[in-house]
């Protein structure tokens, strides 16, 4: 009765680590390259390059002006249409404008810069408004 228990649980114990392998089998990809990254979670950290750009080829200019007490704003235009108009610092809380030309100018630049290498929407973050030192 004794050995009849033992193989009993050496059965047992068998089965069980076969099917712990099982497992551990089917959650391995059978094919490596059949698995791919989510695009979203994986982007890379600039803009990419786009023949898909609907601004390829379009002439895009910035030009900086005084927006009154709030400082200075920019405005962008594609092919001699304004169509971008930011009167204030985009990317942060209230309404405040740039302190310098300068600065409003840097920021057009960069969202010219997003825009032509496929960056949509072009938003503007807090970090890169500090990366470009316009804040200060």
């Amino acid at each position: 009765m004794k050995n009849l228990y033992t193989l009993l649980s050496a059965i047992f114990l068998l089965f069980s680590c076969a099917s712990e392998v099982q497992v551990e089998q089917a959650e391995t990809p059978a094919d490596s390259t059949s698995f791919k990254y989510h695009a979203t979670s994986h982007a890379p950290s600039h803009p990419g390059d786009s023949a898909a750009n609907p601004f390829n080829g379009k002439e895009l200019t910035a030009e900086a002006y005084e927006n009154g007490d709030l400082g200075w704003g920019y405005s962008i235009s594609i092919d001699g249409k304004k169509t971008i108009n930011q009167p204030n610092i985009p990317g942060i809380e209230g309404k405040k404008g740039f302190k310098t030309k300068e600065q409003a100018l840097k920021t057009a630049d960069f969202v010219i810069y997003k825009i032509k290498h496929n960056s949509f929407p072009p938003s503007v973050t807090r970090k890169e408004l500090d990366s470009l030192g316009v804040l200060k």
